[in-house]
């Protein structure tokens, strides 16, 4: 008998709420939408923007952890600072945007729901670098399916990275793989010589580069060796599938070409690009370094003495140096280097 009363109860609290709600739905609707704008406004108010906001609210042990707010910019609600990364040089929006916040070791911002923290600190970014809470990668489904869904530098953290790792450390990367590639670094110089040595005239470098770096990639992991001056189908679409920035805290005109800078003078010490002086690291730092630092230095470092040791480089009468970036696959001169060569004389 009870359960017959309650259930009578309920039928007619179900028709009093359709009732209530046919006669008020636009009043409730605008409640709604009413909260809805407050918390936003709420959160995009904390600076770094909304996802920082959101953040600290639904994490209030945060803020008592941290004496300071980290400076950063609010952008807009909802979507943040998304127009930061409107611009095929977002580095540069972000510098400019860090500056204008007065953000000197460390800058937030909310790129949507997504918390971002950017550093142009060596000793910040070592931390970072350093430390498990960084070690994972937002998951870039495009990127992630373009290198087959098992590539190392988009792989979560975890056992599969570290599986990957150890593989690559122990089979591609090894001193012995190292030392065995020695033949195929010195036949694909030998290439490039010859490719230079034909012009007698201003030319640019990055095309002959770019092949070599590709060659040489493709017979490391794949085995396959193309010629450099190949112009077949395939060349060409592994050609297309490949196709710096200093901060001026810490170096001096960051905008004009000195490479002396990166020389350790008398007194110094020697400047390292392997991860440990984070003033520069083509190679990353920390966790997340790439595992084929020393093949790659290795590689670079015999093909520029090998240039250097065929040949005189001079200055192009077309063009003089412009470190004005694009955006591609990575940061490139706008103007490829144009030079000329000269062989030595023996």
């Amino acid at each position: 008998m009870r359960s017959n009363i309650e259930s009578v109860w309920l039928f007619a609290l179900a028709s009093k709420c359709r009732a209530f709600s046919q006669e008020s739905f636009a009043f409730s609707v605008f409640i709604i939408f009413l909260a809805w704008l407050v918390m936003t406004l709420f959160y995009w108010a904390h600076p770094g923007g909304p996802a920082w906001g959101k953040f600290s609210f639904l994490n209030p042990s945060f803020l008592s952890a941290v004496n300071k707010r980290i400076p950063g910019p609010r952008g807009l609600p909802v979507i943040g600072s998304m127009n930061l990364m409107a611009s095929s040089l977002a580095h540069h929006r972000i510098a400019a945007a860090a500056e204008a916040c007065k953000a000197k070791r460390l800058m937030a911002f909310s790129l949507g729901h997504t918390r971002v923290l950017v550093t142009c600190n060596p000793d910040v970014a070592r931390e970072m670098l350093n430390s498990s809470v960084f070690a994972d990668r937002p998951v870039k489904e495009s990127a992630y399916s373009l290198m087959f869904n098992r590539a190392i530098g988009f792989a979560p953290y975890g056992v599969y990275w570290r599986t990957l790792r150890r593989i690559a450390a122990m089979h591609l990367f090894c001193p012995k793989q190292i030392k065995g590639a020695e033949d195929q670094r010195r036949e694909i110089a030998s290439e490039m010589v010859s490719l230079y040595a034909q012009h007698d005239r201003s030319f640019s470098v990055r095309q002959v580069l770019k092949r070599a770096s590709l060659n040489n990639m493709m017979a490391s992991i794949f085995g396959r060796k193309y010629k450099l001056n190949s112009t077949n189908n395939e060349v060409e679409q592994l050609q297309a599938l490949v196709d710096e920035g200093l901060d001026p805290q810490q170096w001096a005109h960051p905008l004009e070409f000195i490479p002396d800078r990166f020389v350790s003078k008398e007194g110094e010490v020697e400047f390292s690009v392997l991860g440990s002086d984070l003033r520069l690291a083509p190679f990353g730092s920390g966790r997340r370094t790439c595992p084929g630092k020393k093949m790659g230095l290795t590689t670079v470092s015999f093909w520029v003495a090998t240039l250097v040791h065929e040949f005189e480089w001079l200055p192009s009468d077309q063009n003089t140096i412009d470190l004005s970036e694009v955006l591609r696959l990575s940061c490139e001169m706008l103007n490829p280097l144009t030079v000329k060569v000269r062989p030595r004389l023996r």
